[in-house]
């Protein structure tokens, strides 16, 4: 007999939930600076053009760029196209 701690389906379930649990705690741990810098390229800017908006340097931007994403457990920008939804970084927020 399959119990539900057996089951498969419900392994599946208890995975996914994990997931989404640990991508919400490491999206509030994101800085201020680091969510302006996702909802930037979110909105299409380069890493330049995001430092001149803020008034920061092009490796101050990459390295909040990279300390996002590690937060996150993504590793590109088509990653974090696809985490908009669940991050509630809509382009233009």
């Amino acid at each position: 007999m399959t119990t539900p701690a057996n089951n498969p389906a419900v392994r599946t379930i208890n995975a996914v939930v994990r997931s989404a649990d640990s991508l919400d705690r490491s999206a509030a741990e994101l800085s201020p600076r680091e969510r302006q810098t996702l909802r930037c390229l979110l909105d299409g800017m380069t890493v330049a053009e995001i430092a001149k908006t803020v008034g920061a340097s092009q490796r101050t931007v990459t390295t909040q760029k990279h300390a996002a994403y590690r937060k996150l457990g993504i590793s590109s920008d088509s990653e974090l196209n696809k985490m908009r939804t669940r991050l509630n970084l809509a382009p233009g927020q």
